[in-house]
């Protein structure tokens, strides 16, 4: 039996180290040969959040995901795939109790995070915010060894089409909504219309710790990602939220409180810039 648990334990420890090993001479495969061989050339980039993700209320083409694909599209050589997982009404903890589920699934290059607008009202899957915010140093530890994510990768079904975006199947004014992203479905419920349960603080605290909870996970499978802060005062206290994170934790962060202003400076009205139905969203323009 001892035998067979140290050829076990070496086929493990072996194959750690090829991973790893192929980890650190991929990219000088990808500058030598101009590319890595991979089953797609496209560079993943993945939209995490809510409605100002998703869109709503506008078209789909004016969402900021396919207004980055576009963009991305009109520059010649390499090519992008940009997948928006934007759910209207989600707030920071149903998102981040199914990040490392979108990491794995769709493999992304980069992950661009905009949660924790909806905290104040929905308190669905909140009970995560009464525990530390971020994977524990075992877990951390665990998801940094190449194998257990080469397992998880092996279990799960990637998507290689489609740009993701959630597909709306219910809706009850006042009472809950019900969303298809992928093989799920996400059923959002509130007590009442435009109630407001959550007080500022702990709202805030909640979306400190979902966002540290999902920046550790993204770093811990080695994914750049990108905090976005809401372009209104009356989000401030999520905005704050925002921007402790990416302080404490060293992220890049794209101020849109700080566009806004630079976008009225430079003629826009705010009506131009922000449709208030559904609440204020960011518009194409």
């Amino acid at each position: 039996m001892k035998r067979i648990l140290l050829v076990i334990l070496q086929v493990v420890v072996s194959a750690e180290l090829t991973l790893q090993l192929l980890g650190f001479i991929a990219p000088h495969w990808r500058s030598r040969a101009g590319k890595l061989p991979t089953a797609s050339d496209a560079v993943t980039i993945l939209c995490v959040g809510d409605s100002h993700t998703y869109g709503a209320p506008l078209p789909a083409a004016e969402s900021y995901p396919a207004q980055l694909q576009a963009r991305l599209d009109a520059r010649p050589g390499q090519t992008y795939r940009v997948v928006n997982l934007g759910v209207p009404g989600i707030n920071s903890a149903m998102i981040a109790n199914r990040f490392e589920d979108h990491l794995v699934r769709y493999r992304p290059d980069l992950v661009i995070l905009w949660a924790g607008g909806n905290n104040r009202w929905n308190e669905n899957e909140t009970e995560s915010w009464g525990e530390a915010g971020a994977p524990s140093w075992a877990r951390r530890a665990l998801l940094r060894v190449k194998l257990v994510r080469w397992v998880r990768f092996l279990g799960s079904r990637v998507a290689l089409a489609g740009d993701g975006r959630a597909e709306l199947l219910h809706w009850e004014k006042g009472r809950s909504t019900t969303w298809r992203l992928g093989d799920e479905l996400i059923e959002i419920r509130r007590e009442g219309p435009d109630s407001v349960r959550v007080s500022r603080e702990r709202a805030g605290e909640g979306a400190r710790k979902d966002l540290t909870r999902m920046v550790e996970t993204a770093r811990a499978y080695g994914l750049p990602i990108l905090l976005v802060t809401y372009p209104y005062e009356q989000f401030g206290w999520v905005n704050d939220a925002t921007r402790s994170v990416a302080r404490e934790l060293e992220v890049e962060m794209l101020e849109t409180v700080a566009d806004l202003a630079r976008a009225r400076a430079a003629g826009y009205t705010r009506g131009e810039l922000i449709v208030m139905a559904a609440g204020p969203h960011p518009r194409g323009v």
